[in-house]
């Protein structure tokens, strides 16, 4: 398996035209380098690699070292995962982001996934699908009250007139829980600011 993990990499390095010259590279990837040679079946070094190609945007070798480090017997699934969605995100390809963020929640169900999840999904248009995600955050997360006020800055993005009355909903029942939680002074604000906002129309009518 040490073999056929490092002779993956250098297949994919040297089709990326970077396979290992010495001098040529970066010293940070030089280092990422050194690290492959050295420790084969650990995914890191070529997790770095990946990382050194995507801070220099080049997202073709970016994607392609991650396939290795996927593919290496140690790896750190999770930092696979994140790599990947950064990845894919940076470079425009959004139904991969989107493929991998319920390829990790089948595997186990994860909050803070289903948080980006809904977040690519609203900056793609799929409004209902980012409603939906926000919300089963909120049934796994009962407790966790910032997540009301996140729905609710959510429905207020939205724009429309039923989104801003859900809204107020969403404030009014953190208030109701957390009258002095850490997001209750917004909360306020928001109510505030769309009494107010009620108010002008109705003198402009």
């Amino acid at each position: 398996m040490r073999r056929v993990v490092y002779g993956l990499w250098l297949s994919v390095a040297a089709a990326s035209g970077c396979a290992p010259k010495g001098p040529q590279h970066p010293p940070e990837m030089e280092a990422a380098l050194h690290r492959v040679e050295q420790e084969p079946n650990d995914a890191a070094g070529y997790l770095e690699m990946s990382r050194v190609a995507l801070r220099q945007k080049d997202y073709l070798r970016a994607r392609q070292y991650l396939a290795v480090a996927e593919r290496a017997p140690h790896h750190d699934a999770m930092a696979n995962f994140r790599l990947g969605v950064v990845i894919s995100v940076r470079s425009g390809q959004y139904d991969d982001a989107i493929l991998r963020c319920h390829r990790q929640l089948e595997r186990k169900e994860d909050a803070e996934v289903r948080v980006l999840l809904a977040a690519i999904l609203e900056a793609t248009g799929d409004t209902p699908g980012a409603e939906v995600q926000r919300q089963l955050v909120i049934a796994a997360r009962p407790d966790d009250l910032h997540q009301l006020i996140e729905l609710a800055r959510f429905y207020q993005r939205i724009g429309s007139r039923d989104g801003q009355r859900r809204a107020a909903q969403l404030y009014r029942r953190y208030l109701d829980k957390a009258p002095g939680g850490a997001d209750a002074p917004q909360a306020r604000a928001a109510l505030l600011a769309q009494d107010l906002e009620k108010s002008v129309l109705r003198r402009t009518n």
